[in-house]
C-alpha cells in the first residue's frame, strides 16, 4: 500500500458533487465543442506528423476516438458517442478514486449556482467544524 503523508490529516479536501444528469448533458456539449473546435484536424495532423495510436497524445480521451474516425473504424457521429461515454465514465472513476483516496467533504453544486456559491458553502462548513471537516 501507499505510505500516508501526514499532511493529508491538515489538509481539507473538497468536492464539487454535480447532479448526474446535468453533468452527463454539460459533458455532451463539451464533447461537440472539442469535435466542432478543432479536434478533427487536430488529430489529422498528429497522424500526418507521423503519430500512430501507440503514441500517447492518441491515447488521450477524444484523440484515440477521433483517430478511429480518420482511420474508417469508425463514423464521426460514433466517435463523438464514444468521446462522450468515455468521458462520463472517466468522471465517474474521479469521483471513487477521491471517495477512496481522502476524507473529502461533497457540496453539491446548485443547479443555477455559481462557483462562488460553492466556495462560501465550503468554508462555512470548515468554519462550523471547528476548522476540521473530516
Amino acid at each position: 500500500g501507499q505510505k500516508e503523508k501526514p499532511w493529508i490529516k491538515q489538509a481539507v479536501f473538497v468536492g464539487i458533487d454535480r447532479n448526474q444528469k446535468v453533468l452527463s448533458e454539460r459533458i455532451a456539449k463539451r464533447t461537440n465543442w472539442m469535435y466542432n473546435s478543432g479536434l478533427v484536424e487536430e488529430t489529422r495532423f498528429l497522424l500526418k506528423t507521423g503519430c500512430t495510436k501507440d503514441n500517447t497524445a492518441l491515447q488521450a480521451l477524444g484523440y484515440k476516438e477521433c483517430y478511429d474516425y480518420l482511420t474508417g473504424v469508425c463514423s464521426l457521429q460514433e466517435s463523438m458517442d464514444r468521446t462522450e461515454r468515455g468521458t462520463v465514465q472517466y468522471a465517474k472513476r474521479q469521483r471513487t478514486w477521491f471517495r477512496l483516496q481522502f476524507p473529502t467533504q461533497w457540496v453539491s453544486w446548485p443547479e443555477a449556482g455559481d462557483f462562488s456559491e460553492i466556495v462560501n458553502i465550503s468554508l462555512q462548513r470548515f468554519a462550523k467544524s471547528g476548522n476540521n471537516i473530516t
